[in-house]
């Protein structure tokens, strides 16, 4: 390779990942897309105390950060992304979602570790439900974690 190029080629590339790293910034930080990340105790484990019981299961402890997320309706494109906290290994796994406005959420993508729903651009309900199944692979057990998402009108 010719040696000129290497300079103009570093600077093309480091400048290329700038723009990419600033188009991720501003899409997460224009609010229409919102991570909740689920942290789960087992029945074995000490749950910290501002984990909550499982509503269908037993012995389960679970923590969303956040506990809920605002929408304002005037967003477009509104997406919730559900995925498990760093710290947990692989041993659970999403098995599915519910909502209680379900014509107002569309399944966007489901895997093991991550799910993502939509919901429908313009007024919903003030609250929406969503059932969150998560199954433990070294147990068998399956159990719901449930976040609130609020959609909150503009001040």
């Amino acid at each position: 390779m010719n040696k000129s190029l290497i300079k103009p080629l570093l600077l093309l590339w480091s400048l290329s990942i700038l723009l990419v790293t600033h188009g991720t910034l501003a899409n997460n930080q224009s609010g229409n897309i919102k991570v909740f990340s689920l942290s789960v105790f087992s029945p074995d484990e000490i749950a910290p105390i501002d984990a909550k019981p499982v509503e269908v299961g037993e012995g389960y402890r679970y923590r969303y950060n956040p506990e809920s997320h605002n929408f304002d309706p005037q967003q477009t494109q509104r997406e919730i992304v559900f995925e498990f906290a760093a710290e947990l290994d692989e041993r659970y796994e999403f098995r599915w979602i519910t909502a209680d406005q379900p014509q107002h959420v569309s399944l966007v993508d489901k895997q093991s570790d991550k799910i993502t729903v939509a919901l429908d651009d313009g007024e919903v309900a003030p609250l929406t439900y969503f059932e969150v199944w998560v199954y433990d692979t070294q147990t068998g057990e399956v159990f719901m974690c449930d976040p609130v998402i609020v959609i909150r009108r503009p001040k």
